[in-house]
């Protein structure tokens, strides 16, 4: 799926659903950008020959090795200033990870980053002020827009490996994978998901604390966002997506979403293992977008598509008639009853450049 190209629209990033079309189109080498009208028709198609609005603007080079070098997500500050992100795969040691910058609404990026493993997630105060996690729990900042960046400290607790969790009072170097970030509204809390059921969390930007939701353990938080200074929601696996009503200190469950076979992997006809457990593929939320603490949108593999109106207390499925191969990778609410959703049908959903 994956390739390392920038795309841009010749009419430059005029609304909320264009940067969310970026963001998608930046899961590969690519960086890209479409014309508004074509964003507001939902037809987001980046092609060679430009059609539909959209033009190359920025290839990543390889690895020394030739190992392909691949975008996994961008965040932008404003309409002018954004970052894109990532690395080699998932598994891969090719490279250090890469953070890219442009000052012009995505028509240049420039080089600001190259250090650790890939990255996956940031989150940004203002356009001074932003934190990009990714591999074995790193965490890097900046405080003057990109120009500079140092590693930040990231902690977990004794004992939080343990079956169940009996964590204790000491810290120790946090090294599971960062998948997400959220950044509360008003700037003052940073959050990052990560594997093994871990949310990372920072009031002071410098120390990163595993504030760990009490739910599923072994399960990653595939998305953060926050739509308040307080409220805050994380996206996980099969039906559970969990909310915090004081900035990620502590975390619930609202409600289910979706039915109960939606606690069940999708695809198992098609993707059979000799453990039935691991056949298929796994419902994850990769995608959430909230107008405010109560409409909000999640969405993921298997073709997710949810909508809530009360604040997680209850999630209608928007989804129709979308096939289960379709993985949702971005959603970006644009108002109480629409938002834009981008993802792909993929010929092999379990490919490992997705995990």
């Amino acid at each position: 799926m994956s390739l390392p190209h920038l795309w841009r629209g010749r009419r430059g990033l005029l609304s909320a659903g264009l940067t969310l079309l970026l963001l998608l189109a930046a899961l590969s080498p690519l960086l890209v950008r479409a014309d508004a009208r074509t964003a507001s028709s939902g037809r987001a198609v980046a092609a060679a020959d430009n059609s539909n609005g959209w033009e190359r603007v920025f290839a990543a080079p390889a690895y020394p090795n030739g190992a392909p070098f691949h975008f996994y997500g961008m965040t932008f500050v404003n309409r002018q200033v954004g970052f894109a992100y990532g690395g080699d795969e998932w598994t891969g040691s090719a490279g250090p990870g890469r953070i890219y910058r442009t000052r012009d609404g995505g028509k240049t990026w420039t080089l600001v980053l190259s250090s650790g493993g890939w990255k996956i997630g940031m989150a940004c105060a203002d356009e001074q002020n932003c934190w990009a996690g990714g591999k074995q729990g790193r965490v890097d900042r900046t405080t003057d827009g990109g120009d500079n960046w140092t590693q930040v400290r990231t902690y977990t607790w004794v004992g939080m490996g343990d079956t169940p969790p009996n964590p204790q009072p000491t810290p120790t170097p946090f090294v599971a994978w960062i998948r997400s970030a959220g950044i509360t509204t008003d700037g003052s809390t940073v959050l990052f998901g990560a594997t093994d059921n871990t949310i990372l969390r920072s009031t002071d930007g410098e120390n990163f604390y595993n504030y760990w939701p009490p739910l599923n353990w072994w399960i990653a938080a595939w998305s953060v966002t926050c739509p308040t200074a307080n409220i805050c929601y994380a996206g996980q696996i099969n039906r559970l997506i969990l909310k915090s009503t004081n900035a990620g200190v502590k975390w619930e469950m609202p409600a289910y979403v979706g039915p109960p076979e939606n606690h069940d992997h999708c695809l198992t006809a098609e993707f059979p293992n000799p453990d039935p457990s691991e056949a298929g593929v796994q419902r994850r939320y990769y995608g959430l977008s909230f107008l405010d603490e109560k409409y909000g949108w999640a969405v993921g593999s298997c073709g997710s598509l949810f909508r809530t109106v009360n604040g997680a207390l209850g999630w209608q499925a928007q989804n129709g008639n979308i096939s289960p191969q379709t993985q949702f990778r971005r959603v970006q609410a644009l108002s109480r009853t629409s938002a834009i959703a981008v993802g792909g049908t993929e010929p092999n959903p379990q490919d490992p450049s997705l995990a």
